[in-house]
């Protein structure tokens, strides 16, 4: 197996007497061992929490909100939370299940119990059932709810009933009270027929349009026929999309809650108001492209640069040393030396006293920036090269002149002398 300096899943690329590690997104550094903080570009945007993980991060989002990058709303509906046939309807974040008849609680899964409302008149007992009660009438009395005298009894027939009256005599004439008795269900319309009565089945009986919606009939079924500004198979929902809201050849989607704006891909935000300048895809090598007011930024991985992040960046590393600044280049880079030091990435200090700069037999020290000569006596300048005339502050005894010399003075007489020794022995 190959072994990889490059760390992460870097790819390496070898060049003459050393190597290059093009990192894998999330990651830079030399040999891809920096993880980089996608946290700090913002992309769990202002619903979420943004967590760093070694290359990747994820999103925590607030209550209310789902999605990678917790930006879409939770529908609280979404999980048909309402039991029995009841309407799921949105309450800001929460819902509120709107319960058919004889149904009770929050999901609308608890029995309302009919019979604690009497229902029954006095000559019948009522009988809870799940959804729904029943009246059990005495012998003397009939109907839904025990409120009819029975005068006569209903002998079924093949499609039809024929009304027997207690006086034995099947008196056609009085079929119109054979719908008296209410036989039909609550979703069906009795009409007397010449020869019983006939049930019709009406779905609008019960109401399922809210907000004032009109039910249209067909056949078994019914449809709402909403009213300006409300929406959804009941008119349940608020039409958000209703004053077109999305600009710029948007599309308005409906929620529950809210709406969404499908923008084309040359605008942005939430009505399509917002220029995309990043919609070309701009940034290239992997570069992050950030919209602007009026242009688009890339954010550079760290490998590249440009406005596009079209040039490698071989000062990614940092290889001048010693303070020098780094130039790129099309195909390598450039170190500018800090004052003081040499070499390709300004890794040698420069020996200023190499060159022996300082004359007659002088010190030389190097300093920062350049060097300092200790000169000998009776010699000045930078580099020791300037003679002291001595003569200047007249150092000669009386009698006698001063003879400048390089590098000292000499003093002579004016007129010859003569000296007597005398010694002195113990």
């Amino acid at each position: 197996m190959r072994f990889s300096p490059c760390q992460n899943k870097g790819i390496c690329n070898n060049i003459n007497g050393s190597f290059k590690c093009y990192c894998e997104p999330g990651w830079k550094g030399s040999i891809c061992e920096i993880d980089i903080d996608e946290c700090q570009y913002v992309p769990c945007g202002i619903h979420g929490q943004c967590n760093n993980s070694n290359g990747n991060f994820s999103c925590m989002c607030e209550d209310g909100w789902s999605g990678d990058k917790c930006d879409r709303r939770v529908d609280p509906c979404d999980t048909s939370p309402c039991r029995n046939n009841a309407t799921c309807v949105i309450n800001g974040d929460e819902y509120i299940c709107q319960c058919l008849s004889n149904w009770k609680g929050i999901h609308c899964d608890e029995d309302e119990d009919e019979c604690l409302f009497h229902p029954c008149e006095i000559n019948g007992l009522c009988v809870n059932l799940q959804g729904n009660y029943s009246c059990n009438c005495t012998d003397d009395w009939t109907g839904r709810h025990c409120e009819g005298k029975v005068d006569h009894v209903l002998i079924p027939r093949p499609g039809r009933y024929v009304i027997v009256y207690l006086d034995g005599l099947v008196n056609i004439a009085r079929n119109k009270y054979s719908c008296f008795n209410r036989p039909c269900n609550p979703l069906e319309n009795c009409t007397n027929e010449a020869d019983g009565y006939k049930c019709h089945f009406h779905p609008c009986n019960s109401s399922p349009c809210l907000n004032k919606g009109m039910c249209m009939e067909h056949n078994l079924g019914y449809s709402c026929q909403c009213r300006s500004g409300w929406r959804g198979d009941r008119c349940q929902y608020e039409d958000f999309c209703k004053l077109s809201p999305c600009v710029n050849n948007g599309t308005c989607l409906n929620h529950n809650f809210d709406y969404t704006c499908i923008c084309t891909e040359e605008w942005e935000d939430k009505n399509c108001s917002v220029y995309n300048y990043c919609h070309t895809d701009p940034c290239i090598n992997s570069g992050i492209c950030l919209n602007g007011n009026s242009q688009f930024t890339c954010v550079c991985n760290n490998t590249y640069t440009g406005q596009t992040c079209e040039t490698f960046d071989f000062c990614y590393s940092s290889p001048c040393k010693n303070g020098g600044s780094c130039i790129n280049g099309n195909t390598n880079f450039t170190c500018i030396c800090d004052r003081g030091y040499t070499g390709k990435t300004c890794e040698t200090e420069i020996d200023w006293c190499a060159s022996s700069p300082c004359h007659h037999n002088s010190s030389c020290v190097n300093i920062q920036y350049g060097f300092y000569c200790h000169c000998t006596g009776g010699w000045v300048g930078r580099q020791c090269e300037h003679d002291i005339d001595e003569c200047m502050w007249s150092t000669c005894p009386s009698g006698s002149y001063c003879q400048n010399q390089l590098g000292g003075y000499r003093c002579r007489w004016k007129t010859k002398r003569s000296f007597r020794c005398t010694i002195v022995l113990e």
